[in-house]
């Protein structure tokens, strides 16, 4: 099994493996569309700069790696529908490490 490699400065651990690899400069140096844990082979970890039309800011984007779950989000579409929304997003393993919004009424 090949060694696993140290952080890249401004590493953040991964949600799902724990291992430190959500790299936060990926959004401008590798990957325009992607968070992923690059550190760990197997973990295949991402999450998207943008949910339901909507693009997330780089604090949304910390708040569902370091919590599993951001604030209240306005500005998101139905996919179907096209209608507006607002939730947050959740993330862990009751969503199987997928990202997921969640209604006030939920």
């Amino acid at each position: 099994m090949p060694a696993i490699p140290p952080p890249p400065p401004g590493a953040h651990p991964c949600p799902q493996c724990a291992s430190k690899g959500i790299v936060s400069h990926l959004r401008m140096s590798y990957d325009p569309e992607c968070l992923q844990c690059v550190r760990h082979p197997d973990c295949r970890f991402q999450i998207l700069f943008e949910y339901y039309g909507r693009e997330l800011l780089d604090e949304e984007t910390k708040q569902l790696c370091e919590l599993g779950k951001t604030d209240v989000i306005e500005g998101f579409l139905s996919r179907e529908e096209h209608r507006p929304f607002s939730a947050r997003l959740i993330l862990g393993e009751s969503t199987r490490w997928r990202v997921r919004p969640l209604f006030e009424n939920e």
